[in-house]
């Protein structure tokens, strides 16, 4: 009713299984976290990369001003404080690296944290302490 879609739909994309044809369906039990490996987590290097495509497709001006609005956008001191009494296992940290994890890996967290694979298409790493060469790394 929220969404407009049909229960069906959304059963589909929450059951574990991907209909790739008709007929053809897929186990893939890890297609949909809500909760597990820091799913829900405001990393402010996510902010930064989303910042850096705004930046690739000209959305945006690279400046360091838009990048420093860019990362205070998430709040991970918002998300820490919500979940501080829930026993949650939350990141200590506000930002990682993106794209350089093949394997599980456990983080430094409040709580025992596992971070699944996270490698982009295009096999690119983002480094939140580096977005200028990011930005540069771009076909002009």
């Amino acid at each position: 009713e929220y969404l407009s879609v049909s229960a069906e739909i959304l059963g589909t994309g929450l059951s574990g299984s991907i209909t790739l044809q008709e007929n053809e369906a897929h186990e893939m039990p890890d297609v949909m976290l809500p909760f597990d490996r820091a799913a829900t987590f405001p990393w402010q290097s996510h902010a930064l990369w989303f910042y850096s495509q705004m930046v690739r497709w000209k959305q945006i001006e690279h400046t360091s001003e838009n990048m420093n609005v860019a990362q205070q956008a998430y709040r991970p001191d918002l998300y820490r404080a919500a979940l501080k009494d829930t026993g949650a296992a939350v990141p200590s940290a506000n930002m990682k690296v993106e794209g350089a994890l093949t394997v599980e890996t456990a983080v430094g967290s409040t709580g025992r944290l596992l971070l699944g694979p996270d490698g982009f298409f295009d096999g690119k790493i983002f480094d939140p302490d580096d977005v200028d060469s990011y930005v540069a790394s771009f076909a002009k």
